[in-house]
């Protein structure tokens, strides 16, 4: 995951967009999001 382009708490890169989200929620998203690359459908 790249983090470049980090302004006043948004990120944006290539292909993520992060807004105030809490951190645990956050991680969960990004293992969702794993596991869709990893078994597409």
């Amino acid at each position: 995951m790249r983090s470049e382009g980090l302004v006043g708490g948004e990120l944006i890169s290539e292909d993520i967009l992060i807004v105030d989200i809490p951190k645990d929620e956050l991680m969960e998203l990004l293992r969702v999001i794993e596991r869709k690359k990893a078994n597409p459908l």
